[in-house]
């Protein structure tokens, strides 16, 4: 197979590629349309019986017809080498990124979404995965990675349309349900504990699922981590998680019990629906439940053509996603997605010319941070140049040999900019992602940054020196609680000793970053 082109389809760009398929950007030579073809992992002669299973498979996907739903137009199986067989799926080509996208460069860096665009998100999305559910579809792999954000027609919302995509995949791939390798189908990031255990998978999994990503919405980060799949899967089945209030103080408590009920281990103590968890998730925010969320299911039930024609070159008819016009982000105003979103755009005229120059404000500011890291390093360029020191204290209350206090000292250090302030990070070279890394704003004081008098620590890290080589000072939009640290301006290698009072100099990153390989900073 040729990948310059399948049937009708020339391949233009691949777009993606993971352990399921790889996705392409391919264009239609017959009706001159952009499509997405994703390529399967599928195997005939690993199951004798695929072809039926794939058919019957294929046509049930191919069968749903949702706006918030990447709609299927075509299935195939095509030769290869003799009898080596693949399988390729023909779907609406989104414009836009992925939810993973998005969360990585907004949320991860500490900018998080408004109340109004979380209830639009999962009102959406909550929409087209209870219609799948009640057409008996579960989805098996629910991640921001399968949540397409077409690209929005107009300027009042970051967020474009979300497109759940990848429904059936798994099944499509001849997975079954009667073993532990056939039924761990999911990220290990996001997998429900039953999926982890080799149970059978309902649709609450699913829920389970979409409730990591809600966490990691609220948080920038998935409650649990490891170094290797089997790791995150015990967790999920065994551990507690960490109160997404401890990671983010800005949520409300109503909304961390929300979060917590929607990745409860029993999946009967989790949300009945979708619908129902974005539905609290609302009332959490003190905000009204979307009206669509009670309106009758209309297009739930349309008896919609099936595209589906196995094994020819023939595609359906093309599925257009429209667009909603979301609310302008204005804190405890509802953003409710509707169809077309188009006819909304009168109504919100107004306010949108009235605020668009504080959405450009916004945006702006979000990136000064960034920017300000390196407007404020002083002259001296040098590695060696000291600007202080930290100590490791080992506080009365603390176990033997466990250092649960950080002190930090540093002078001649230059003001920070408007609207930021330093923070200090303590973190892990070696596994980056394995913890939530420690960090403190800190206070600025004629030219010094110096801790308080009973010195830094943190209930959720009782040792502060064992499992982190490096102490890092970055500035950080005060508007916004930083999950991951951004460029680094003053840093310290911390090596492990025997000292009483382990104590390492802090030095100035250099302005050019190139000149510190060895450090942080690079």
């Amino acid at each position: 197979m040729g990948l310059e082109q399948i049937g009708k389809y020339e391949l233009l760009a691949r777009l993606g590629q993971g352990g399921m398929g790889e996705v392409w950007k391919a264009r239609d030579t017959q009706l001159r349309r952009y499509v997405a073809i994703k390529l399967l992992h599928a195997d005939l002669q690993a199951n004798p019986d695929f072809v039926a299973h794939f058919l019957r498979e294929a046509q049930f996907v191919a069968s749903l017809h949702h706006p918030n739903i990447v709609q299927v137009h075509d299935f195939q199986l095509i030769n290869t080498q003799g009898s080596n067989v693949k399988a390729y799926m023909v779907m609406d080509y989104i414009e836009g990124g992925t939810l993973a996208d998005y969360v990585r460069n907004t949320v991860c860096k500490g900018s998080f979404l408004q109340a109004t665009d979380i209830v639009y998100l999962f009102a959406a999305i909550s929409l087209a995965l209870d219609y799948a559910h009640q057409k008996g579809m579960i989805h098996r792999d629910i991640k921001p990675a399968n949540i397409l954000l077409d690209r929005p027609t107009t300027a009042d919302t970051s967020l474009g349309e979300p497109i759940l995509s990848d429904f059936g995949i798994a099944r499509l791939q001849g997975t079954g349900t009667s073993t532990l390798t056939r039924d761990l189908i999911g990220t290990p990031l996001y997998i429900s504990p039953e999926q982890a255990q080799g149970h059978d998978v309902t649709l609450r999994s699913d829920l389970y699922s979409l409730g990591i990503v809600l966490y990691e919405i609220m948080t920038g980060t998935t409650p649990f981590k490891g170094n290797n799949p089997i790791a995150i899967m015990m967790q999920h089945m065994n551990e507690k998680p960490t109160s997404p209030a401890l990671i983010n103080p800005n949520i409300p408590p109503a909304l961390c019990a929300v979060i917590l009920q929607s990745i409860a281990k029993d999946p009967d103590a989790r949300f009945p629906s979708a619908t129902a968890m974005t539905a609290a998730i609302a009332q959490a925010l003190n905000l009204p439940t979307p009206a669509s969320l009670s309106k009758p299911g209309s297009i739930n039930n349309e008896n919609g053509y099936n595209p589906l024609q196995p094994l020819t070159s023939v595609s359906g008819g093309h599925h257009e996603s429209g667009h909603g016009t979301a609310t302008p982000p204005i804190p405890f105003v509802p953003a409710q997605p509707k169809r077309p979103r188009r006819k909304a755009l009168s109504v919100y005229a107004a306010i949108i010319a009235g605020i668009i120059l504080l959405l450009v404000g916004i945006g702006a500011f979000t990136a000064f941070p960034r920017l300000f890291s390196q407007s404020i390093t002083t002259t001296p360029t040098s590695l060696d140049v000291v600007i202080g020191q930290i100590s490791f204290v080992h506080s009365a209350n603390a176990p033997r040999n466990t250092f649960d206090q950080l002190k930090i000292n540093l002078n001649h250090i230059a003001p920070p900019p408007a609207n930021t302030a330093y923070y200090a990070w303590l973190v892990n070279s070696n596994s980056p992602e394995s913890a939530f890394p420690p960090r403190w704003r800190l206070q600025f004081s004629n030219g010094s940054l110096h801790s308080p008098p009973n010195n830094y620590s943190s209930p959720n890290y009782p040792d502060l020196y064992t499992h982190n080589d490096q102490f890092i000072i970055t500035v950080e939009s005060i508007t916004n609680v930083p999950v991951v640290p951004g460029k680094p301006i003053y840093y310290a290698v911390i090596a492990h000793t025997s000292s009483s009072s382990p104590t390492f100099a802090v030095k100035q990153c250099p302005a050019n970053s190139s000149n510190a390989s060895a450090s942080p900073c690079s």
